[in-house]
């Protein structure tokens, strides 16, 4: 999606203007996506907070392994 923002210019002026635009798409993207992390960590931390363990069939190896 980000290369076809920069792909649609022709002079220098639409270069810098793509490259801007581009900029805020991406700080959009990541800003979308940083909300299911804060989402997530906090359910986590509330679950620990009220004693709860997390599934034993899911260590933290068995996510790295999957993640790797």
């Amino acid at each position: 999606m980000l290369a076809v923002i920069l792909e649609r210019v022709a002079t220098p002026a639409e270069a810098a203007s793509g490259c801007e635009e581009t900029f805020w798409w991406a700080a959009g993207i990541t800003a979308l996506a940083i909300v299911p992390c804060i989402v997530l960590a906090g359910a986590r931390a509330e679950a620990r907070a009220r004693g709860r363990r997390p599934d034993p069939g899911v260590t933290e190896e068995a996510i790295a392994e999957s993640v790797a």
